[in-house]
């Protein structure tokens, strides 16, 4: 797992298009509440294990920002859950590999997590820990097993 660009994400995830229609709506509004923010790039066990300690040590993610049936995302008004977190999936990048924003209300938060993140990883079938490190110039995917 790896921080990496919104640039990269954009590239890697979704069409210009799709960013510029929807996404680029949700970044700015989120980002309103949210003003700290990392984007990760990792395999989906490894975004799974930053979400699991986000919850375990920031409490519920927030969900004050929702797709209605319509597909217009807005902010809730009432009845919000007060979350100090939320994230954003950007999408796939390959297969079990993609890209994540997490943001956070408070600063301190933003860097204790960041502090965390060389902590997640995947467990493969041989029951080793690997870890992802982006891509290579073929686009394969980077990984090593942890000591």
């Amino acid at each position: 797992m790896k921080i990496t660009t919104l640039e990269k994400s954009i590239s890697k995830c979704m069409s210009v298009n799709e960013w510029e229609n929807d996404f680029k709506v949700k970044h700015k509004m989120i980002l309103e509440d949210f003003p700290f923010s990392v984007i990760l790039e990792g395999s989906t066990d490894e975004l799974g294990m930053a979400v699991d300690w986000c919850l375990d040590n920031l409490g519920e993610r927030n969900t004050s920002f929702i797709d209605d049936e319509n597909y217009n995302f807005r902010k809730l008004e009432r009845n919000s859950p007060k979350g100090i977190w939320t994230e954003l999936w950007y999408g796939k990048m390959d297969y079990d590999y993609g890209s994540s924003e997490f943001f956070f209300s408070v600063e301190g938060d933003l860097n204790n997590f960041k502090i965390k993140i060389p902590d997640f990883y995947s467990l493969g079938s041989d029951g080793n820990k690997w870890r992802t490190d982006g891509t290579d110039e073929q686009g394969k995917i980077k990984e090593y097993k942890m000591e």
